[in-house]
């Protein structure tokens, strides 16, 4: 049996052979009835539009006008990076699964070991680390605060500095102690620095 198929309307055939003969007094233009879908009130009475400000609208260039795909997925091209990333990825997932099998297993040695010994990883996530501890405790002695040292100091206050030292450099080379044995003098200077500190 064959198909059966659904019969296709001919519209225009149909239309032609069923047109009327036009006389003169059809000819006549007649005011044709259209029905308009009209409000009862204006919809745009209260709006006010002003044409140059919409031609001189500018969009924020910060706007990202592209797609909505991340950043992400824009930076890598290469089908290598796409791989290495994929990979790192599924890597990631399996180290997921095994640490959460590593965990139900070490939960499991927990239970058996908890009528013997009793639960000790609750006693031990309660106590502080060393780490914590260290780092609540403050110095013994409070140290001054520091000042905090300028790039470059200005150009008056170096020349100042540079002269003090070529004066402090002459009298050390005028020095008696220094001229005897230079290495003596330095370190007995030093000693009484540290001394002192």
């Amino acid at each position: 049996m064959g198909k059966v198929r659904r019969l296709r309307q001919k519209f225009h055939t149909s239309t032609k052979s069923n047109i009327a003969p036009i006389t003169a007094a059809d000819s006549e233009i007649k005011p044709s009835k259209v029905s308009l879908l009209q409000s009862k009130t204006d919809l745009f009475a209260n709006v006010a539009i002003n044409i140059q400000q919409l031609s001189t609208f500018n969009i924020p260039q910060d706007e990202d006008q592209q797609s909505t795909k991340s950043t992400a997925s824009l930076m890598i091209k290469k089908k290598k990076d796409k791989l290495k990333l994929r990979r790192e990825q599924l890597l990631k997932k399996i180290d997921l699964v095994n640490q959460m099998k590593r965990e139900s297993k070490r939960k499991l040695k927990r239970k058996k070991t908890k009528d013997i010994v009793g639960d000790l990883d609750s006693l031990r996530d309660a106590l502080p680390s060393l780490k914590n501890l260290s780092k609540t405790r403050g110095p013994k002695f409070p140290s001054a605060p520091k000042k905090k040292k300028k790039c470059i100091e200005k150009e008056q206050k170096r020349k100042r500095q540079l002269l003090n030292e070529v004066k402090a450099f002459k009298t050390v080379l005028k020095n008696k102690k220094y001229q005897k044995s230079p290495l003596e003098a330095i370190s007995k200077h030093v000693q009484s620095l540290v001394s002192h500190m």
